[in-house]
This record gives structure tokens, sequence and C-alpha cells, in this order.
């Protein structure tokens, strides 16, 4: 565990842009929200920073290698981060990210992006853990539809992956975060040494010399749908290799074996085909692959709130009262914040009694009320969800130090007093990553400067375990 040192504090200012908050970080760039100082408007910011290769000067913006004696890859690294700015600035596609402008300066580059309100794919998987049918399919044919249009102008995205899939607030999906540097960098080294996404990344992706081409994103984007219907990302493509050519059955489970009896024949068997180790298998074209879904055959709704209209849900006030009076046997004058707290965050009834039962310190009060009010449940809760903790909180906590913990209370206590450390300690148990733990606590401080306040502070002593992916 240690304290990540690199990002920028709130307020820099890169040209006309004031940086407002953190938004990801992944191994090749790091994301911003940030003000656009002339339009008065939000926007995004992703800065070019290898973080294998390059850090930040101390008490400056400027970011340079690590490697003194490697400038080179670093800058042809940074060019290609540049080129990828140039290519998506000519689409005007609504399914792929939307880049207004590039800038260098501080010893690396900008690229200025539309910002919209919303989630990953990513994100949205650890609530629902699967999408149904439909869901797939409305997700599927505009990515399909933003790629037939990147491959058609001879380029790739070359890291498809659900981090990389965004959701807007109405739920219709974009195309972000290409890999363009990615791929530089990787140019450049080993195959040993190369960064790839384990389990969406096909084997051709692994050795520079291996040809690639839109069967290469058809790999990444079936490995995606596969977590969809499945919970989990596949097998890795060289763990497959291996197996097959050491005359073993292919370790991963076919799509249509782990999705039977829950999705259409016809959508596992395209998963699969575009899963197939070797690419002479796979689909060569998204046209081919639009052919196979049969998606234009099928009627979609032009609204996609469907996707994600769990996230407004209007709660039956006089079940939260219910709730909130049980509750407080356990946790006292406490759960009147907490119910309101967790309607706000819970997708659905299911969640929001596994997150309330969370709060509650005690297994066996926790069962007794679980066991009260689960007759409001679907019953289709998942294994790993009753437990004490979600899956997705628990990765939160394991990226926690206990200094990030004990400062983050002592930062909220200031303004809202000894209550703060229950908060704190509900918080980190069920927030969904560490964007949501602030959004959670910054809303219990009642004024809009004193939040913003506290949130620069939690950003600055930020301290979060650097093996952590957190796009």
């Amino acid at each position: 565990m240690e304290q990540h040192p690199f990002i920028l504090p709130r307020g820099a200012r890169i040209e006309n842009y004031t940086v407002d908050r953190f938004l990801g970080a992944g191994g090749f760039g790091i994301t911003y929200r940030c003000v656009d100082r002339t339009l008065n408007c939000f926007v995004a910011l992703k800065e070019y920073f290898p973080s294998r290769w390059a850090v930040r000067k101390s008490n400056s913006l400027d970011v340079v290698p690590k490697n003194h004696s490697r400038p080179k890859a670093y800058e042809y690294g940074l060019e290609r981060f540049v080129e990828e700015a140039r290519m998506l600035a000519q689409f005007k596609n609504n399914n792929i990210v939307r880049v207004s402008r590039f800038i260098k300066a501080n010893n690396t580059a900008y690229i200025v992006m539309d910002y919209e309100e919303g989630l990953s794919l990513q994100h949205f998987l650890k609530h629902c853990h699967k999408l149904t049918e439909k869901e797939i399919r409305l997700v599927s044919k505009p990515i399909l539809k933003g790629l037939n249009e990147i491959h058609r102008r001879h380029y790739l995205h070359r890291d498809i992956k659900p981090s990389n899939i965004y959701l807007r607030k109405n739920g219709s999906p974009v195309l972000i975060d290409f890999g363009s540097a990615r791929q530089a960098m990787n140019n450049l080294n080993s195959s040993t040494s190369r960064v790839v996404t384990a389990g969406y990344t096909p084997f051709e992706q692994y050795n520079k010399h291996d040809k690639q081409g839109p069967w290469t994103d058809i790999y990444s984007l079936g490995a995606t749908l596969y977590q969809c219907i499945s919970g989990q990302k596949p097998v890795d493509s060289l763990d497959r290799l291996a197996a097959i050519n050491g005359d073993e059955c292919d370790s991963l489970v076919p799509a249509a074996e782990i999705g039977k009896g829950s999705y259409s024949t016809e959508l596992l068997n395209t998963i699969d085909k575009m899963l197939q180790v070797s690419f002479h298998d796979r689909p060569a074209s998204t046209n081919e692959l639009l052919t196979l879904f049969d998606i234009d055959n099928i009627e979609l709704e032009d609204d996609y709130d469907s996707i994600l209209s769990n996230k407004n849900i209007d709660w039956d006030p006089k079940v939260l009262e219910k709730i909130e009076h049980q509750l407080t046997s356990h946790m006292g004058p406490l759960s009147s914040m907490l119910v309101r707290q967790a309607s706000q965050t819970s997708n659905n009834i299911d969640e929001l009694i596994i997150m309330l039962k969370n709060s509650i310190d005690d297994p066996h009060e926790q069962t007794s009320f679980y066991n009260e009010f689960s007759h409001y449940t679907s019953g289709s809760i998942s294994t790993s969800f009753t437990g004490s903790k979600s899956a997705s909180s628990t990765e939160l906590e394991s990226v926690l130090n206990d200094d990030f913990i004990n400062n983050t209370k002592e930062n909220l206590a200031f303004y809202i007093g000894p209550i703060a450390h229950t908060l704190v300690n509900n918080a980190v148990n069920n927030a969904t990553d560490y964007e949501n733990l602030l959004e959670m606590l910054a809303a219990e401080i009642p004024g809009g400067n004193e939040r913003d306040t506290f949130i620069s502070k939690i950003d600055a002593q930020q301290t979060l375990n650097p093996n952590w992916n957190h796009q």
C-alpha cells in the first residue's frame, strides 16, 4: 500500500481547463473531469501518463520518463497518443467517444473529450453481475456500428473490455479509451513484458508479429459479452492456446454451455464464434457479426432507459418506513440516515435490504433483519452478494488502508461530528468504488463548498493499492 502521487490536484490548470476531479486511471492515461473556463461546462481530459514508464516531477505538472536511458520509448508512445486524438476527432459517431482537441504541454499531452454523466459497463456489471439478452443486444448494436465505422477507416480499438464501454445516463453505450498508446509501447517491448488485459486480449495481440485486424476487436467484444452472460471474464487466450497445443480441451467453458436456458442459442453461438482462439475461425468483420446477431431484424427500443432505469427508483415510502423502524432496533438513531443513503445507491429492493443488513455488526442480528424483510426481495439474490459484504465492497476495502480510513473519518468528523466514524465504516462496506465512496460521504455534509473541500482533502491523501487497476 502506498500513496498515489501522480494524480493532478483539484484546481490544476491545463491551458483553459481546470481540474475538477479525478475520474479514473489506466496503464497509459489518467482521466479527469475538468471545467472549460470559456464555455463554463465540464469536459473529460485524458492525460498521457504511462505509469509503468513515467513519473511526475515533484511539485510540478511535468511528466518525465522513469528510465532516462529510454526517453525515445516515452516519446514514441506520446506521439501515438496524439495520433489517437487526431484519429478520434475525425469521428462524429454517437457510439464513439467524441474528441474536440488535444494539448501538448508539461512534456505530455491531453485529449479533450465530451463529458457525460453515466457509468462504465464494468461498474454496471458489479451491481447486476449479468445482462439480459435484450440488454446485451441494446448494448451490442451501437458498439458494433461504432466499430464498423472505425474499421472502415482502417483503425482498430485494441482494448475493448467492460471498463471501456461507457453507458450514458440514458443507457446508450459509447466506446472510450482506445489502446493506441498501449499498442505503441507493446511494439517496443518483448512479448514477456507486453501490457494487455488478461481475459479480453486475443493471442495475436501478445506478439507484434502476428496479424491484427477487425477480428482482434471482435474477440475482445466477444470476451466482454461472455462476461455479460456468465458474470466472469473468460480464461486468458494464452492459457487456452497452451491447452489446445498440449492436446487438451479448450479451458474456456463455451457460452453455449454456460448460458444455456437463459439466452438464445443464436446469441450464445455467436459469442462462441467471436471467441475462437484462431482468428481464422472468428467473424472477419463487424458486418458479418451484425448478420450473425441478426440485430437489424430484431425490434429494439429507441429508448435505452431500460438498461439503467433501476438507477432511478421511486421507493414506496411505507416500505422504507417499515425498514427504518426495524433497523432502529439494531442501529438506533442512525437508521434514518442509513436508509436514506442506501435508497440513493441501491439498484433494487434486493440490494437495499442487503446493504442495510451489512450495516449491522452482529451476524445474528443481520440474519434477523434480513429474514424480517426477505418477503420483499425477488429471492434471486446471488449467494456471493448475501454474505457479510458484497463482492464489490470487498474489492474496494482491499485497496483502502487503515490510515486512509482513519483520515477520512477525521476529515468528515470536522463537518458532522462523531457520527462520521459510523458513516465511513458503512460507506466502505457498501460503496461500489472509490468515486461512489466519496459521493456517499460528501452527501452528508450540508454545504456545497464544504463538500468540495472535503473531497479535495480526501483526494489529496488518497491511499490505494498500486496494483488496483481503477479505470
